[in-house]
């Protein structure tokens, strides 16, 4: 039997390497930014809010690389899934990923691509780890990902921003270019922004060699054969205010990201896939009421969305891209599936006393998948497509919260009920026999806060979430899918601290502890998806932030994760137990700034398929260290806008990003980048 050992004192250790939780908390929002004040308690060490110029300045385009050095967060990277992310150990399906609020998740696979939203599209993103609020519905053992679009423009904005990069012979392998901005007219504010990327492919880490996985990888480095692909996003918002207590939102998002996986040996003959990945529409309008005056009724909110997704996938054969297969080893030589999430929700907030707050809510979303395909045909005939299978299913939740504020502290008590039902399923016109009897289930956390003078906070708490098992986990990998999968049960519990001063007043610190026994735990070993009967997600977070003056800071985060299967006595896959992140950053006279990161993760277990036995196995994988460095220079020119040049590299010294996933991440990466904002 594994267990941590001495682990109060590995959380002590662990305070000396730790950026404050809320990076921005002292200072006033930016006039596009939206901050929304939660009165739901959220602990020390597990809530950051990243503005957009932040994200820029740290190199990245897409939300997806802004999180990759954020504390508790893990970035995994796919030809497939692109990049989703996983927080606390939990799986990439139990962290909820909203845009003001409104869901976005894909309802098939249970997560999102954040490599689809460019950084331009946001005022700021809020990533919360640790015992969310019962309010915010089921999946969330992980956390939930904020995306914001930002609400307050008292004068019309635009900023663009085009880079290049990933050289290769001399000639840049990837363009992009994003433009957003807002206009205030009357009550009626508007905001919008576009963004394009075109990328011939990338080059492969020079130390990367043909890997068990069985992928066809150069053996030394070179550009990675059919990794092409183009990206594109719109996203319109418009907003009315009425008389300052009401407002109203509409948004309006179009993301279409076709993309080629490239060329793998399968079953003894090469394909290529071209994939339509992602082609989706997500529209939502929310609601908001805030009280002027007395009364029980503080605040409501009300919220309908709606995201269409589909995509398309051709099977070929030989490396010339133009023939279709007739190889009889493959099923089909193209498929096509479509999904819709649809739903909406409703909160309340009520006051009976003085600094107390109920937050009452009701969630309720519909969930289809269709599937459909063109069979492999005879030689010399045309398939025609045919209907595969459609799944079905709907999830209410009903929620109740509670907040009190006495003195110095802090209590949350909050309850929450739901249910999971799937409708129907069936497959080639025929119902499929499955068991559509609802699963029930039951949140719950109980939260305490308590500052210590000014500057010291400690927080403790514990709860019950669950995860629902998604499509792709109940019917993929094998005929007759998993249909006997039961929800993940968690029993959590944490506690933290935050100092914003630590022995000096330029020093800020804060670590949390948790401990998460989880009952049920949905994983994948081999072919299929089953619950484990026990598993164990523990360990520490913590940060470290040193800004002796304006011009100066510097940062160190450390992860400490303990994630193990108890009934099978192994560790989990994909989890590495170690994660240490440390930066610097530097503001230098004539506008000129510069930063730098490293990036360690410790090994961890990977399974890979074995060709030559036909079997699944697992094995250690190496650990990494990346280093990332960026300058940049801003000039304010007469005409009253700004400008902005930077360089930025990305894993300089070309260490291998990923052993064990299908496809690794590029090697070494550099990017020129220029940018206005007027």
């Amino acid at each position: 039997m594994h267990r941590i050992v001495n682990l109060p004192l590995v959380f002590l250790l662990a305070t000396i390497v730790v950026v404050p939780v809320v990076r921005a908390a002292g200072s006033e929002p930016a006039e596009d930014e939206v901050i929304v004040r939660s009165t739901a308690i959220k602990p020390p060490g597990t809530t950051a809010r990243i503005p957009r110029k932040e994200m820029i300045e740290r190199g990245a385009v897409n939300i997806g690389e802004v999180l990759q050095t954020e504390l508790g967060a893990e970035v995994q990277l796919g030809p497939k899934d692109g990049a989703t992310l996983q927080l606390g150990g939990f799986d990439e399906k139990s962290t909820q990923v909203t845009i003001e609020g409104i869901p976005i998740l894909e309802s098939y696979s249970g997560f999102i691509d954040l490599s689809l939203f460019p950084v331009g599209l946001f005022s700021s993103i809020e990533l919360e780890r640790g015992i969310v609020s019962v309010t915010a519905g089921p999946n969330t053992q992980g956390g939930v990902l904020t995306l914001r679009l930002g609400n307050r423009c008292r004068r019309p904005r635009l900023e663009a921003f085009a880079l290049t990069g990933k050289l290769h012979d001399g000639r840049p392998l990837d363009w992009r270019g994003a433009v957003s901005g807002c206009a205030p007219v009357g009550r009626w504010t508007f905001l919008g922004a576009a963004d394009l990327l075109s990328s011939d492919g990338y080059v492969v880490s020079g130390d990367l060699v043909q890997t068990r996985q069985n992928a066809a990888y150069h053996e030394d480095g070179g550009w990675r054969d059919g990794s092409g692909q183009e990206k594109r996003a719109v996203t319109a918002v418009v907003r009315r205010e009425f008389s300052g207590a009401l407002s109203v939102t509409g948004l309006f998002a179009f993301l279409q990201a076709p993309r080629q996986v490239p060329v793998h040996s399968r079953a003894g003959f090469k394909r290529i896939w071209t994939m339509t990945f992602y082609d989706s529409l997500v529209a939502g309008l929310s609601a908001r009421w805030q009280a002027r005056g007395p009364g029980a009724a503080r605040d409501a909110q009300a919220v309908l969305f709606w995201h269409h997704h589909k995509d398309q996938l051709d099977d070929w054969e030989d490396l010339t891209y133009t023939r279709l297969t007739t190889n009889p080893a493959a099923f089909f030589q193209s498929s096509a599936y479509v999904n819709d999430s649809l739903g909406g929700f409703g909160e309340v907030g009520l006051s009976f006393f003085q600094r107390q707050k109920l937050t009452l809510g009701l969630r309720y979303q519909l969930q289809i998948h269709e599937s459909t395909e063109k069979p492999v045909p005879a030689p010399g005939e045309t398939a025609e497509w045919g209907r595969h299978n459609e799944l079905v299913n709907h999830l209410a939740t009903l929620s109740a919260e509670n907040v009190w504020r006495l003195g110095n502290w802090r209590l949350v008590q909050g309850v929450a009920g739901s249910v999971l039902q799937l409708v129907s399923r069936e497959i080639r016109h025929t119902e499929y026999d499955v068991d559509d009897r609802p699963m029930p289930a039951v949140e719950a956390r109980l939260l305490a806060e308590r500052r210590l003078g000014r500057d010291f906070t400690l927080s403790a708490g514990v709860g019950h979430k669950v995860r629902y098992p998604v499509f792709k986990e109940l019917f993929s990998n094998r005929v007759g899918g998993n249909p006997d999968l039961d929800p993940e049960k968690a029993l959590m519990s944490e506690a933290g601290f935050e100092s914003r001063r630590l022995f000096h007043p330029s020093l800020t610190a804060s670590s949390r502890l948790f401990y998460n026994r989880v009952n049920g735990l949905i994983d994948k070993w081999g072919d299929s998806y089953e619950n484990l009967g026990d598993a164990l997600l523990a360990g520490v977070e913590s940060e470290l932030i040193w800004r002796p003056d304006a011009r100066v800071g510097t940062f160190v985060r450390h992860r400490f994760l303990h994630a193990r299967d108890l009934e099978r006595d192994r560790r989990l896959q994909n989890r590495a137990p170690h994660r240490l992140v440390a930066g610097l950053r530097l503001t230098l006279p004539r506008g000129i700034s510069a930063g730098v990161e490293a990036d360690y993760r410790s090994r961890k277990l990977v399974e890979y398929y074995d060709l030559d036995d036909g079997q699944y196995h697992t094995a250690d994988s190496e650990g990494r260290t990346l280093l990332h460095a960026r300058i940049r220079y801003d000039h304010r020119f007469r005409a009253g806008f700004t400008g902005w040049l930077m360089l930025s590299g990305r894993n300089l010294l070309d260490a291998h990003y990923e052993d064990g996933s299908f496809e690794p991440r590029p090697g070494r990466e550099l990017w020129f980048t220029v940018g206005a904002d007027l």
